[in-house]
Order: C-alpha cells, then structure tokens, then sequence
C-alpha cells in the first residue's frame, strides 16, 4: 500500500510494532494461528493472555512487549471478553478488519462448537447427577477465585484501589448486579478515579504499567503526521460507523423482543447483544447475568446452564463460548431439531461478540493518543479496580447455587449432617483452587476430575 494511502488509524497503534516485524501476516495465517491457539489455549482469560504473549511477542514478534501490554490495557477498559479483544486487535494490526474477523473466528469457533455438542447431549440422555453438576460448580467457583485472587494483586496494589474494588462490589450486592447499574457504576468509577488517582501521576504510571509508560505513548503519538491525520477521515468514519451501529442495535432490539415475545430469535438477540455490550470483567462477570436472564426466564435450566458453563471451563477458548451452547439450549428446549439449534448456536455466538468487534475497530485507531493523557490513564486505573470489584460479586453470587446443591440441602436429616456436607464442599473448593495456583493439573483436567468424581458420589 502506498505510504500516502496508509490508514493513520493503523500507523498509531502499530507505531512500536513495526520495528519489530518486516511483512505482515496473511489473511490465511491469521486464520491459521489464531485456529490453533483456540484448540490449545486452555486457563481461561489470564492464560490467554499468556498464550498470546508467548505466540505474537516472544515467537513471531509481530509487536513489542511494550505495545502488548497497551494493547492488553485498552481491551480491559473496554467491556467485553479481554482476551478475546486482544486477539481482535493483533489481527486488525495485521490485516485490519478482516483480520480482526479471522482472529475471533479461528479463536472462539472450536471451543462454541463442542459446546454446541455438549449442549444437544446434555438435552438428549446425557444428564450429569447432581454430584457431577456440584463437582463442576464448584470448578468454576476455584476458577474464578483464582482470577480474582491474580487480578487483584496486578490491578489494586494501593489502598485508594482496594477501596474502589469494595466500594463497587458493595454497591453491586446492595442494588441487584444488574447491567445498568454496573454501567453507571463504570462511568462513576472512571471519573472519581480520573480525579481521585490522577494526582499520583508518579506513582500511577508505575501501577499501570511499566514506567515509561506516558514517554512511550507520547512518543507514539508525536510520531504520527499530525496533518496527515486530520485529513484523512477514514479512521473517524469507522469509529462514528461502529458506535453508531452498536448504539442503535442496542436501542432497537430491546423494542424489537417486547413486540415479538414469542420469537426466540430476538429474545436471544437482547439478552447477548446487552451482555457483550455491558459487561465489565469477561467472561466470569457475565455468568451471574446469564443465570438471571435464561434461567430466570426459563430459557434453560438452572442444572443446564450450570453443567454448561463447568464444561466450559474445559474448553480452550473464550468463556464467552457459553452463548453458543445457550443458544443451542434454548432452541432445542424450544423444540428446534439439531441442525436448526445449531444455527441458533451460531447466531447466539456472533451476536455475544459482535459489541467486542465493534468496539475494538472503534477504540484501536486513537487509542495511542488517548493512553498519552495521565487522566485517561488514572481512569483506566481505577475501571481495572473496579473489574476486581465485579469478579467479587461474580464469585459471591455463586454460592447460592452452591448451597441449593441437593447434595448439601437434603444429604442428611440432621444439622450435623448438613454442616458436614457444606464443610466438605468447602474444603474441596479450597483444595481446587490451591491446585489451580500450584498448577499441578490444567483446568480442563480438574474439570474432568471434578466431574467424575462428583457423578461417581451422587450415583
């Protein structure tokens, strides 16, 4: 491409980046790459992290570690599946949009197709006991515990963030958790933090990130052609074009499943397009959601949904995979035959990422220049605080199911009884969480073992 016809959206962010690779990667590597990875990248959001790290830094060197790391920060502030955004925006560094698409769909496809298979088996004689469903709770309960107890330690390593995190986590239990409320609770964090945190410039470029952080940033956005920019409108047109559309999506199809509510189609639109617009923290933020939108409304059983995610969390992948086998659930509880559940699948998949997409093409092309303001960054600072504060309520909210278990409510006549089995479900949590940080088995494994386990007590 002709320098005088270079994206300056593209120029800002991979500025760092391009010391580091001589050609870009094709739209079939990408592919390709980003296939493997989803068939491989088993842990969760943080390992992804990892993975990538590993894979596009340290391997291919398509970009700085540096430039990961601000990459890794903007998809944090954003709501939505973290590292599934991080995969999004080092594809679009590569091939813009398209690559973007290629990324997420290599990414997240092998993952929401075995939960589509898990979700037509879990409706058609593969039922789980009760023992099974509580092995695999209580993964999920060891595996968000973990994230918290690892983001808290990288994200609220002061007092004043600490505070934002138990301040928003009190809020959210006060007032229900729902999605409006963690919005405005975002945007009031964003502002108190803008002023609360942005007069510890010092300290707060050495929390964020690594101490040069606001030099490298400037420096990035200094080097671009300031004229250049301001001509060219292609980049502005995109961000106007994707908020425009997420915003109208977001105002239309609530309208749209209150008008048809026979029409599982839209009702499945509203309820994804919200969470994947929303939702701060990924995906173990959005379960309490899902619970309270499917299970609450019949949807899916409260036994399904909780088989469903714990198959999760064995899965390479993004957590936010879960909406394809929702998807399929439903339909099929609906009584649409496998290959119309398997469309409802797909569909219930691209809507749940198609807000990370948009505003991940909308976010990228300025986000250089923004990072390069210490109150943008103090923002920043205090939503990644804020994310600690919702994994908290995320993890609390799950211990009503745990102890709705019937394995504990009707185990035993007796008090004692009844202590016991919660004091066993207790230790058993704390003893896969402490496995999960000694790493000694991978969390697909612990699923796996949990699982048998539990369905080899409850039989």
């Amino acid at each position: 491409m002709p320098e005088n016809h270079t994206s300056p959206s593209r120029t800002v962010i991979a500025a760092e980046a391009e010391t580091n690779t001589a050609t870009a990667a094709s739209l079939w590597q990408i592919l390709l790459i980003f296939l493997r990875l989803g068939c491989t990248s088993f842990g969760g959001p943080v390992a992804h992290l990892a993975f990538f790290q590993t894979e596009f830094v340290e391997k291919r060197r398509w970009l700085s570690a540096s430039a990961y790391a601000d990459l890794v920060a903007l998809c944090q502030f954003l709501p939505g599946p973290a590292s599934s955004q991080v995969g999004m925006a080092l594809g679009w560094q590569q091939a813009g949009w398209r690559g973007a698409l290629l990324a997420f769909a290599g990414f997240t496809l092998p993952s929401a197709l075995l939960l589509m298979a898990a979700a037509i088996g879990l409706l058609h004689g593969a039922v789980l006991n009760a023992g099974a469903q509580l092995g695999l709770l209580l993964v999920t309960m060891a595996v968000v515990a973990q994230a918290l107890w690892s983001m808290q330690r990288s994200l609220c390593r002061g007092l004043r963030e600490r505070g934002l995190a138990l301040v928003v986590a009190g809020c959210l239990l006060l007032t229900g958790g729902g999605l409006l409320w963690q919005l405005l609770l975002m945007l009031g964090v964003a502002l108190l933090g803008g002023y609360l945190l942005g007069v510890r410039r010092s300290t707060l470029t050495e929390s964020v990130a690594p101490a040069n952080l606001k030099a490298r940033c400037v420096e990035a956005a200094t080097s671009v052609n300031r004229q250049a920019l301001s001509r060219d409108n292609k980049a502005l047109r995109l961000a106007i074009f994707c908020l425009g559309l997420l915003g109208g999506l977001l105002l239309l199809t609530p309208w749209l499943a209150q008008q048809s509510p026979e029409s599982l189609l839209l009702q499945l639109t509203d309820r994804l397009l919200r969470a994947g617009s929303l939702v701060f923290g990924g995906g173990h933020v959005v379960l309490p959601w899902l619970h309270s939108e499917f299970v609450g409304s019949g949807l899916v059983s409260e036994q399904l949904l909780a088989s469903g995610y714990g198959m999760t969390q064995a899965m390479p992948g993004p957590l936010f995979s879960v909406s394809a086998l929702l998807g399929t659930a439903s339909s099929l509880a609906a009584g649409a035959s496998p290959w119309q559940a398997f469309g409802y699948g797909i569909w219930a998949l691209l809507v749940m990422f198609l807000p990370a997409w948009l505003l991940v093409l909308a976010a990228m092309p300025y986000w250089q220049q923004l990072r390069a303001q210490p109150r943008l960054q103090a923002m920043l600072q205090a939503v990644n605080a804020a994310v600690v504060g919702l994994l908290l309520v995320a993890w609390l909210q799950l211990w009503p199911s745990l102890l709705a278990s019937p394995l504990l409510a009707n185990g035993s006549v007796t008090l004692l009884g009844s202590v016991a089995s919660l004091g066993a479900a207790v230790f058993a949590l704390v003893s896969l969480t402490w496995l999960l940080q000694q790493r000694w088995l991978p969390v697909w494994g612990l699923v796996a073992l949990a699982a048998a386990v539990g369905q080899w007590l409850g039989s």
